[in-house]
């Protein structure tokens, strides 16, 4: 619950490259400030204030929020804006506390992916962790996107989770690519230069976000079935491109040295569906330099959703199509009446996972060595 009259409901805080980025949705238009201790933070479009929305993504340094654990968003109701002389409506204030990761073991994050709008049942299981939760990883597959509203519905899930005190990773699904909005995803989720796959730092933490795109070849008549059209000219998406820049993206990282703990990807870019159809059997090329670049980087694990199931893809499983020396954690089982996801618990050395349910109940446990 918040003490705001303009807010729609919490923030949501994500963390991105070595900031977090705010969202924020408010009930009118106008303009939203962050201030963290004596400096404010703007939502600008080429040096001009958005003051005629409702939708606000404000980007702050990590190491300001982190020193301050608060923060405090300012509202400035639009009465209309003009060329010259324009006014605003009485000022609004709501301050947020926010938890950042100080530990450097025992860090607490809660896996959830697959949603498909069951917010209800996703945020019982979320909560496994209760007040302890440390961080959350939202891993795509939360909802399809034909309006704005869809897009703060899954806003309002994301605030009620996290209640605008616990960081989040955010990633995007094969589903997320879908609808009739969906080339508007930038406009409210995390990106990197119009892009949904970045580096994460987050506490002592290094992540990357990684996105596959669509489940289906570019040409498939799923997203483009304009019979009169000769070939060429069809086709709606454009992954395969944006596959192999997300490869140049993910080399360039390695040449560089950069090192990291862990990764998140929708979509596990090393295995095939489970009756290896070919849904997701494409790309493997890229996906060999993908995970060529990973492994350079050292990284210890990759959580995954998309299967609609809990399980450990090791490097030796069947299902792989491009190996791995890392374990590969699936941690999202959408059932009728319930919903699974992964509770993990981080030390340098291991992880612990637990597939915990809308109940709290453990329904597989793992210790998963990193040495």
């Amino acid at each position: 619950m918040i003490n705001s009259c303009s807010l729609r409901f919490a923030p949501v805080v994500c963390a991105v490259e070595e900031e977090y980025e705010i969202l924020i949705a408010t009930k009118t238009l106008g303009m939203v400030l962050v201030e963290i201790g004596d400096e404010i933070y703007h939502d600008t479009r080429a040096g001009i204030c958005r003051a005629e929305s409702n939708y606000f993504k404000i980007r702050v340094p990590q190491a300001a929020l982190d020193a301050a654990k608060k923060y405090t968003v300012v509202f400035r109701p639009s009465l209309g804006k003009k060329s010259y002389f324009t006014k605003f409506g009485r000022h609004e204030p709501v301050t947020f506390s926010f938890r950042p990761v100080e530990k450097t073991e025992n860090i607490r994050m809660y896996h959830v992916a697959d949603v498909h709008g069951y917010f209800g049942n996703a945020q019982k299981t979320v909560s496994y962790f209760g007040d302890g939760v440390d961080l959350f990883v939202v891993n795509g597959d939360i909802f399809e996107y034909n309006t704005e509203e869809g897009y703060l519905d899954t806003l309002a899930f994301l605030a009620e989770i996290g209640e605008g005190r616990v960081p989040m990773i955010f990633s995007r699904g094969n589903h997320d690519t879908r609808g009739r909005l969906s080339e508007r995803y930038p406009e409210f989720f995390p990106c990197v230069d119009g892009n949904s796959y970045y580096t994460v730092k987050v506490g002592p933490l290094r992540a990357l976000v990684l996105d596959c795109g669509e489940d289906k070849p570019d040409k498939g008549p799923e997203y483009d079935n304009t019979e009169d059209v000769p070939e060429k000219y069809r086709g709606l998406n454009r992954f395969h491109e944006y596959r192999r820049a997300e490869a140049r993206f993910l080399a360039s990282l390695a040449d560089k040295g950069e090192k990291f703990d862990f990764a998140v990807s929708h979509v596990c870019p090393n295995m095939t569906t489970f009756d290896k159809t070919s849904m997701f059997n494409i790309e493997a090329d890229v996906y060999a330099d993908w995970t060529a670049s990973l492994e350079k980087m050292g990284i210890k694990f990759m959580l995954c959703g998309h299967y609609h199931k809990c399980f450990l893809l090791e490097k030796d499983d069947a299902h792989n199509i491009v190996p791995h020396a890392y374990p590969v954690v699936v941690a999202s089982d959408v059932k009728e009446n319930d919903f699974l996801g992964g509770a993990i618990t981080y030390f340098p050395d291991r992880i612990d996972v637990a597939f915990t349910n809308m109940k709290h109940e453990i329904i597989e446990h793992h210790e998963i060595s990193l040495a």
